[in-house]
């Protein structure tokens, strides 16, 4: 497994995740990362810290430690020492066009949907007023007999024909277990599958 200069992933420090992107792959065992948002309070130097990344073959776990820049506050180095494969199903990401309600505090609720699904996020077809960065809750129809699945995302891309790429940050996980049937569901039933 192998990370890839631009690649978003997610950084977990202690029980804080953050989305990133890898910025510069310095040697093995060593890759800098921006992160989407700054953190509320610096990183510490030393902190253990694990990296989430998604590729074709499932999510795997880089697990090091910490140096953050002491210039720019959103980026920060990760020397890993371990990496690994711990999951390939749920991050299927599969072509499916599901109602979804993007609900923002003190705002009109926006109507859109998704183009693809997996079970760490949603490609959204608008609206184009959101930035990446932007924090939004969703209810998300995955069909007409269950509830909608309530997320918080955070929308870590936007691109060049307005859709939104946005990564769950907290899902219940009953949700998140409908989700991932969802995605592996839809597998089954779709000869063309891309991974996240």
């Amino acid at each position: 497994m192998r990370v890839v200069e631009g690649e978003s992933v997610t950084l977990k420090v202690g029980d804080e995740e953050h989305a990133a992107r890898v910025d510069v792959i310095v040697a093995e065992g060593h890759v800098v990362l921006r992160l989407v948002r700054t953190p509320d309070k610096p990183l510490e130097l030393g902190a253990d810290a694990v990296v989430y990344a998604v590729d074709a073959t499932g999510l795997h776990r880089l697990s090091g430690r910490l140096d953050p820049s002491l210039i720019e506050p959103d980026v920060v180095a990760l020397r890993w020492e371990a990496a690994e494969t711990i999951q390939r199903r749920q991050f299927v990401r599969v072509e499916a066009t599901c109602d979804v309600e993007v609900l923002r505090s003190g705002k009109e609720t926006i109507s859109t949907s998704t183009v693809n699904v997996s079970g760490s996020g949603f490609l959204l077809a608008g609206p184009d007023n959101l930035d990446e960065g932007a924090e939004v809750q969703l209810a998300v129809k995955l069909d007409d007999k269950q509830p909608p699945l309530r997320v918080t995302a955070e929308v870590v891309r936007v691109t060049g024909n307005g859709n939104l790429g946005v990564h769950i940050l907290e899902i219940d996980e009953g949700d998140r277990e409908r989700l991932v049937d969802f995605c592996i569901d839809r597998q089954r039933s779709a000869p063309r599958v891309r991974m996240q």
